[in-house]
């Protein structure tokens, strides 16, 4: 099914409508894993036609490794994390079944996702036994350090955690890799909450170039200098903002700027409100159809009283 929507060119919301007008008419459990393919592809993997498809593939098709990762997903998608590490278990199981008839790299796959909703549900110990077993095997890459991390930090094991980011910033800097960006911007949040603003400030400015390409490092850049006073990333979101194109990104920098102009230039007592009203009033003559702009003037107004008292 999503190779078929695929070859007639379809986009991922067309796709996932016509596969679900074919699940409703023929319920085959591989038209409904098909459909929880599209969910994922098209942003519908929290819609409850998705969880139903894949209860009832499941009824009809337990013994596949390939339905119970996508319960998983599913189930991540929807906030029940403990669900999701049961089917990803399940899925694991499965695969150890069907050992000769799934690609090589499917079962870490599986451990990864296992992983990130084991993080998720709040436990970090056996977050980091996947990271390690995976580690082991020699098949830790990218978003699993970043999970190993990540883990290591919700246990207050700083010095590990750093220890980790540092091999995580020596595989995906150097590199093209599809989760470089993600890698970089997670480091410098990380970097932030346990070492405070300084230290993150001076890895984005030792950052090359093209990382700020990405929009999540641009944010992330963005967010921090938004909080800085000495504004030391001055000339990094100046060069940002000239390279932008999307209006979305553009509004969401406007609407840092304006928290930046809150923090900076405000008293002990009271916030810079009236500076933030006038910056979102000349960014409307830019964006005026942005509605997290217009949203924000009037709330900074609303605001003004109680934040003064």
């Amino acid at each position: 099914m999503s190779a078929d929507a695929a070859a007639r060119n379809l986009k991922p919301d067309e796709a996932y409508e016509c596969c679900l007008r074919a699940v409703q008419i023929f319920p085959l459990a591989e038209f409904q894993t098909g459909l929880v393919k599209l969910a994922l592809q098209s942003g519908y993997l929290q819609s409850p036609e998705a969880f139903g498809a894949i209860q009832q593939a499941l009824q009809r098709a337990p013994q596949y490794p390939e339905s119970h990762n996508l319960k998983g997903l599913v189930c991540e998608a929807r906030g029940d994390y403990e669900s999701a590490v049961a089917s990803y278990r399940l899925a694991r199981l499965a695969a150890r079944v069907f050992a000769g008839r799934v690609s090589k790299s499917y079962p870490a796959d599986i451990s990864i996702n296992l992983t990130r909703s084991l993080c998720m549900a709040g436990n970090a110990d056996a977050a980091i036994q996947e990271c390690k077993y995976l580690e082991n095997k020699g098949l830790l890459d990218v978003e699993g350090l970043q999970l190993y991390a990540l883990s290591y930090w919700k246990l207050g094991k700083y010095d590990l955690a750093l220890s980790v980011a540092k091999r995580l910033a020596s595989s995906a800097l150097p590199t093209e890799h599809s989760l470089a960006a993600a890698s970089i911007s997670f480091i410098c949040r990380l970097v932030y909450h346990m070492l405070g603003q300084e230290l993150a400030i001076r890895n984005i400015l030792q950052l090359p170039r093209r990382a700020f390409e990405s929009s999540q490092v641009r944010l992330v850049a963005s967010a921090i200098h938004a909080l800085d006073e000495s504004h030391q990333l001055d000339s990094v979101v100046s060069s940002v903002r000239e390279s932008l194109s999307s209006s979305k990104e553009i509004a969401a920098l406007d609407f840092l700027a304006t928290l930046g102009l809150l923090v900076k230039h405000g008293s002990n007592d009271c916030l810079g409100v009236q500076k933030g009203v006038n910056y979102l009033r000349r960014a409307l003559h830019v964006s005026p159809n942005s509605n997290l702009i217009r949203w924000s003037p009037e709330q900074l107004h609303f605001h003004v009283l109680p934040l003064c008292a």
